[in-house]
């Protein structure tokens, strides 16, 4: 059995996010080289990363609208009161004991 070829493919190159889109999915790839198909199951030696993928123009313009509808609206809380509730609610056992 020949030993297998290694390809090295920059990791922010089209190639590459297909691939890691397909080890996601478990679909094979095809590639097309001139007249010839080729169907390629895609498989990792090491855990993959997760795809990162951009967000689109309409889910940045709704975390924008969020973050300006919640801009401010903490201004009348009594700081200082709110910290010290915490610092209170940190003390109360409010969960059962864990025996090992």
């Amino acid at each position: 059995m020949a030993a297998s070829r290694r390809l090295h493919v920059p990791p922010d190159s089209e190639l590459s996010f297909v691939l890691h889109e397909a080890l996601a999915s478990g679909e094979p790839v095809i590639v097309e080289a001139g007249d010839t198909v080729y169907r390629l199951g895609v498989e990792s030696a090491q855990r993959a990363a997760p795809v990162r993928r951009r967000p689109s123009a309409d889910a940045v313009e709704r975390s924008r609208a969020g973050i300006r509808e919640a801009a401010g609206s903490w201004r009348d809380i009594d700081a200082d009161a709110f910290k010290a509730y915490i610092r209170e609610r940190r003390r109360v056992a409010n969960r059962p004991s864990v025996e090992l």
